[in-house]
Protein backbone atom coordinates (compact mmCIF):
# COMPACT_ATOMS: atom_id res chain seq x y z
CA UNK A 1 0.00 0.00 0.00
CA UNK A 2 2.96 2.45 1.41
CA UNK A 3 4.43 1.45 -2.37
CA UNK A 4 1.10 2.02 -4.14
CA UNK A 5 1.22 5.52 -2.47
CA UNK A 6 5.00 6.54 -2.62
CA UNK A 7 4.06 5.25 -6.95
CA UNK A 8 1.07 7.87 -7.16
CA UNK A 9 2.82 11.37 -6.79
CA UNK A 10 6.08 9.85 -8.62
CA UNK A 11 3.25 9.47 -11.24
CA UNK A 12 1.82 13.08 -10.95
CA UNK A 13 5.23 14.85 -11.18
CA UNK A 14 6.12 12.61 -14.59
CA UNK A 15 2.89 13.95 -16.10
CA UNK A 16 3.39 17.47 -14.91
CA UNK A 17 6.55 17.61 -16.43
CA UNK A 18 5.48 16.05 -19.52
CA UNK A 19 2.84 18.94 -19.96
CA UNK A 20 4.96 21.64 -19.17
CA UNK A 21 7.58 19.95 -21.80
CA UNK A 22 4.98 20.09 -24.27
CA UNK A 23 3.55 23.48 -23.88
CA UNK A 24 7.27 24.88 -23.81
CA UNK A 25 7.50 23.17 -27.73
CA UNK A 26 4.09 24.50 -28.67
CA UNK A 27 5.57 27.56 -27.61
CA UNK A 28 8.80 27.35 -29.13
CA UNK A 29 7.11 26.33 -32.35
CA UNK A 30 5.16 29.18 -32.15
CA UNK A 31 8.11 31.46 -32.03
CA UNK A 32 9.83 29.74 -34.67
CA UNK A 33 6.19 29.96 -36.79
CA UNK A 34 6.98 33.98 -35.99
CA UNK A 35 10.61 34.32 -37.15
CA UNK A 36 9.90 32.46 -39.75
CA UNK A 37 7.33 34.79 -41.05
CA UNK A 38 9.05 37.85 -40.26
CA UNK A 39 11.71 36.87 -42.15
CA UNK A 40 9.62 36.06 -45.13
CA UNK A 41 7.70 39.49 -44.87
CA UNK A 42 11.56 41.23 -44.81
CA UNK A 43 12.73 39.19 -47.90
CA UNK A 44 9.26 40.26 -49.73
CA UNK A 45 10.28 44.27 -48.35
CA UNK A 46 13.45 43.87 -49.60
CA UNK A 47 12.17 42.52 -52.91
CA UNK A 48 9.83 45.01 -53.31
CA UNK A 49 12.72 48.21 -52.38
CA UNK A 50 15.48 46.48 -54.47
CA UNK A 51 13.80 47.21 -58.04
CA UNK A 52 11.56 50.32 -56.96
CA UNK A 53 15.07 51.53 -55.34
CA UNK A 54 17.05 50.75 -58.32
CA UNK A 55 14.76 52.71 -60.75
CA UNK A 56 14.79 55.84 -58.25
CA UNK A 57 18.26 55.45 -58.55
CA UNK A 58 18.43 55.87 -62.38
CA UNK A 59 15.66 58.53 -62.37
CA UNK A 60 18.21 60.76 -59.65
CA UNK A 61 20.93 60.19 -61.98
CA UNK A 62 19.10 61.14 -64.92
CA UNK A 63 18.15 64.07 -63.26
CA UNK A 64 21.56 65.01 -62.34
CA UNK A 65 23.16 64.70 -65.70
CA UNK A 66 20.16 67.02 -66.55
CA UNK A 67 20.72 69.27 -64.44
CA UNK A 68 24.55 69.19 -65.42
CA UNK A 69 23.67 69.74 -69.23
CA UNK A 70 21.58 72.65 -68.85
CA UNK A 71 24.49 74.59 -68.06
CA UNK A 72 26.27 72.90 -70.72
CA UNK A 73 24.35 72.53 -73.10
CA UNK A 74 20.79 74.04 -72.52
CA UNK A 75 17.82 73.03 -74.49
CA UNK A 76 15.43 75.93 -75.47
CA UNK A 77 11.77 75.81 -76.23
CA UNK A 78 11.19 71.80 -77.26
CA UNK A 79 7.61 70.42 -78.64
CA UNK A 80 7.09 67.28 -76.89
CA UNK A 81 3.69 66.64 -78.30
CA UNK A 82 0.45 68.04 -80.36
CA UNK A 83 -2.69 66.86 -80.67
CA UNK A 84 -5.34 68.68 -82.68
CA UNK A 85 -9.02 68.72 -84.08
CA UNK A 86 -9.16 67.16 -87.52
CA UNK A 87 -10.40 70.48 -89.04
CA UNK A 88 -6.75 71.74 -88.53
CA UNK A 89 -3.93 70.96 -90.95
CA UNK A 90 0.02 71.91 -89.94
CA UNK A 91 1.33 74.96 -92.12
CA UNK A 92 4.76 75.26 -90.35
CA UNK A 93 5.95 72.84 -88.09
CA UNK A 94 9.21 74.03 -85.95
CA UNK A 95 9.50 71.59 -82.59
CA UNK A 96 11.96 74.28 -81.32
CA UNK A 97 10.48 77.61 -82.39
CA UNK A 98 6.58 77.71 -83.04
CA UNK A 99 3.62 75.64 -84.74
CA UNK A 100 1.34 77.23 -86.88
CA UNK A 101 -1.68 76.12 -88.09
CA UNK A 102 -4.67 76.89 -90.55
CA UNK A 103 -8.49 74.95 -91.20
CA UNK A 104 -8.22 72.04 -93.96
CA UNK A 105 -9.82 74.15 -97.08
CA UNK A 106 -12.75 72.07 -97.59
CA UNK A 107 -12.83 70.07 -95.30
CA UNK A 108 -16.72 68.87 -93.66
CA UNK A 109 -15.55 68.52 -90.12
CA UNK A 110 -17.49 70.42 -87.69
CA UNK A 111 -15.97 73.54 -86.61
CA UNK A 112 -15.91 72.73 -82.63
CA UNK A 113 -12.43 71.75 -82.77
CA UNK A 114 -9.24 72.10 -79.77
CA UNK A 115 -5.88 72.44 -80.07
CA UNK A 116 -3.41 71.17 -77.47
CA UNK A 117 0.54 70.67 -77.10
CA UNK A 118 3.17 70.35 -74.42
CA UNK A 119 6.51 72.53 -74.49
CA UNK A 120 9.98 71.96 -72.50
CA UNK A 121 13.16 73.88 -72.37
CA UNK A 122 15.79 72.92 -69.92
CA UNK A 123 18.14 75.87 -69.07
CA UNK A 124 20.92 77.54 -66.40
CA UNK A 125 19.55 74.58 -63.80
CA UNK A 126 16.06 74.46 -64.37
CA UNK A 127 13.15 72.76 -66.10
CA UNK A 128 10.44 74.31 -67.45
CA UNK A 129 7.00 72.95 -68.97
CA UNK A 130 4.34 74.75 -70.78
CA UNK A 131 0.61 73.80 -71.08
CA UNK A 132 -1.72 75.31 -74.15
CA UNK A 133 -5.12 74.00 -75.46
CA UNK A 134 -7.38 75.86 -77.63
CA UNK A 135 -11.29 75.44 -77.26
CA UNK A 136 -13.07 76.76 -80.21
CA UNK A 137 -16.71 77.19 -81.99
CA UNK A 138 -17.24 78.16 -85.57
CA UNK A 139 -14.16 78.92 -88.08
CA UNK A 140 -10.66 79.97 -87.03
CA UNK A 141 -8.34 81.44 -89.87
CA UNK A 142 -5.35 80.52 -88.17
CA UNK A 143 -3.34 79.22 -84.61
CA UNK A 144 0.01 80.20 -83.68
CA UNK A 145 2.18 79.25 -81.00
CA UNK A 146 5.49 80.20 -80.24
CA UNK A 147 5.96 79.27 -76.03
CA UNK A 148 4.64 80.17 -73.56
CA UNK A 149 2.24 82.09 -76.00
CA UNK A 150 -0.45 80.93 -78.14
CA UNK A 151 -2.38 83.38 -79.98
CA UNK A 152 -5.46 82.18 -81.94
CA UNK A 153 -7.03 84.33 -84.83
CA UNK A 154 -10.38 84.68 -85.38
CA UNK A 155 -12.61 84.60 -88.38
CA UNK A 156 -14.45 87.84 -87.67
CA UNK A 157 -14.13 90.91 -89.81
CA UNK A 158 -12.40 92.51 -87.14
CA UNK A 159 -9.41 90.04 -87.04
CA UNK A 160 -9.39 89.43 -83.41
CA UNK A 161 -7.36 87.77 -81.66
CA UNK A 162 -7.60 85.75 -78.31
CA UNK A 163 -3.77 85.57 -76.97
CA UNK A 164 -2.45 83.74 -73.85
CA UNK A 165 0.42 84.40 -72.03
CA UNK A 166 1.25 87.96 -74.28
CA UNK A 167 3.44 88.94 -71.78
CA UNK A 168 6.02 86.79 -70.01
CA UNK A 169 5.18 84.12 -66.73
CA UNK A 170 5.91 86.11 -63.69
CA UNK A 171 6.64 84.79 -60.18
CA UNK A 172 7.05 85.97 -57.24
CA UNK A 173 10.79 87.72 -55.92
CA UNK A 174 11.68 84.62 -53.63
CA UNK A 175 10.46 81.71 -55.66
CA UNK A 176 12.16 83.15 -58.95
CA UNK A 177 15.20 83.64 -56.85
CA UNK A 178 15.34 79.70 -56.19
CA UNK A 179 14.78 79.16 -59.72
CA UNK A 180 10.32 78.28 -59.20
CA UNK A 181 8.12 79.40 -61.80
CA UNK A 182 4.10 79.21 -61.44
CA UNK A 183 1.99 80.83 -63.88
CA UNK A 184 -1.33 80.21 -65.60
CA UNK A 185 -3.22 82.79 -68.49
CA UNK A 186 -6.79 81.98 -69.49
CA UNK A 187 -8.71 84.20 -72.22
CA UNK A 188 -12.10 84.04 -74.12
CA UNK A 189 -13.52 85.70 -76.75
CA UNK A 190 -16.37 85.14 -79.37
CA UNK A 191 -16.05 84.45 -82.73
CA UNK A 192 -19.61 85.58 -84.78
CA UNK A 193 -17.42 84.66 -88.13
CA UNK A 194 -20.51 82.81 -90.15
CA UNK A 195 -23.61 84.54 -88.77
CA UNK A 196 -23.01 82.65 -85.03
CA UNK A 197 -21.81 83.40 -82.19
CA UNK A 198 -19.50 80.96 -81.00
CA UNK A 199 -17.15 80.86 -77.60
CA UNK A 200 -13.06 80.37 -78.20
CA UNK A 201 -10.78 79.55 -74.71
CA UNK A 202 -7.32 79.89 -74.98
CA UNK A 203 -5.48 78.52 -71.96
CA UNK A 204 -1.48 78.20 -70.97
CA UNK A 205 0.05 77.24 -68.32
CA UNK A 206 3.81 77.12 -67.31
CA UNK A 207 5.68 75.55 -64.38
CA UNK A 208 9.93 75.94 -63.54
CA UNK A 209 11.08 74.02 -60.96
CA UNK A 210 14.81 74.08 -60.15
CA UNK A 211 17.17 70.81 -60.86
CA UNK A 212 18.14 70.75 -57.56
CA UNK A 213 14.56 70.57 -56.03
CA UNK A 214 13.90 67.32 -57.99
CA UNK A 215 17.02 65.83 -57.32
CA UNK A 216 16.37 66.62 -53.77
CA UNK A 217 12.63 65.24 -54.03
CA UNK A 218 14.28 61.52 -55.68
CA UNK A 219 16.64 61.30 -53.35
CA UNK A 220 15.30 59.39 -49.99
CA UNK A 221 14.30 56.53 -51.95
CA UNK A 222 18.15 55.36 -53.48
CA UNK A 223 18.93 56.26 -50.05
CA UNK A 224 16.76 53.61 -48.75
CA UNK A 225 17.66 51.20 -51.19
CA UNK A 226 21.78 51.69 -50.97
CA UNK A 227 21.10 50.92 -46.74
CA UNK A 228 19.00 47.89 -47.38
CA UNK A 229 21.43 46.36 -50.01
CA UNK A 230 24.26 46.94 -47.67
CA UNK A 231 22.48 45.25 -44.93
CA UNK A 232 21.83 42.39 -46.92
CA UNK A 233 25.50 41.83 -47.82
CA UNK A 234 25.85 41.70 -44.18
Amino acid sequence: MAARLTERPASRRARTAGSSQDCGGVAAGKQADERHAAWGLDRVKRGLVGPAGAVALLLWLTAAAAWAMSYLRPLDWHLLGIAHSGDLTRVDLDRRAGVAMTPVRGSKVPRHGYWDALWVRSRSGTLSLVAQAADYGGNLRAVHASPPSLIVDLSDPARTRVVAFGRAPTSRPWARGLGFTWDADAQEALDPGDGVVEPVTVRARMITLPYWFIALLGLPLPLRWLRADRRSRR
